[in-house]
């Protein structure tokens, strides 16, 4: 899995836990 498509899955995993606070991944993941 490339890293690109793992921070997309965190990030899809983070807005259903958390859908009221946007979280960037821009700096670490």
């Amino acid at each position: 899995m490339k890293r690109k498509e793992k921070a997309e899955r965190i990030q899809g995993m983070l807005e259903e836990l958390y859908p009221e606070t946007p979280v960037p991944l821009d700096h670490e993941t």
